[in-house]
């Protein structure tokens, strides 16, 4: 076997372009978990920094998958905005869920209670809110009354698992979302 040593301008281009390559292949690895941002819901205020309105913009304005996750206090686990939050434009993992065995009471509850009937909507993914993730959530009372949404799915490419849609948090009495 011959064995040939590249050396002068050509050693130094070659090295080079092995250099980028490696870089560029571990740029590739950890790109997503490099840039992806977690906002954390920390106040069941309907507005400001912490609130899931504001989470949701700073996810919407994101160009990678972000994710939302919830710090309340189980006594200040009940969110009730007093308008429509923001549709969902960009491809989010909303996750209310905690480790360990729950009975739903634990989960963050979305309530539309506040909100007109006719025109509620609780999480409104559009069109471009696409391969997001809903887990871990109460939804309830959008649209007792009327026409009012509780999870608005504007794209078949939402993966929607462990919520209580429609009942009280422990899935035992209807608080109904039309």
């Amino acid at each position: 076997m011959v064995r040939r040593e590249v050396r002068g301008p050509a050693a130094i281009v070659l090295r080079r372009l092995l250099c980028g390559a490696a870089v560029l292949l571990l740029a590739l690895v950890f790109a997503p978990a490099a840039f992806s941002d977690t906002f954390v819901v920390t106040t069941n205020a309907d507005t400001g920094t912490g609130s899931l309105r504001d989470a949701i913009d700073q996810s919407n304005t994101s160009p990678v998958v972000d994710s939302i996750q919830f710090d309340l206090p189980f006594a200040q686990s009940l969110i009730v905005p007093q308008s429509n939050l923001p549709s969902i434009t960009d491809p989010v993992i909303i996750d209310g869920s905690i480790p360990g065995e729950t009975t739903g009471q634990q989960h963050p509850r979305l309530d539309g209670s506040s909100l007109d009937p006719a025109t509620a909507i609780g999480l409104d993914f559009s069109t471009l809110g696409g391969q997001s993730v809903v887990r871990g959530l109460t939804i309830t009372s959008f649209g007792l009354s009327g026409n009012g949404i509780g999870l608005n799915l504007g794209t078949d490419s939402v993966q929607v698992a462990g919520n209580f849609i429609g009942s009280d948090a422990d899935g035992t009495h209807g608080l109904g979302n039309a």
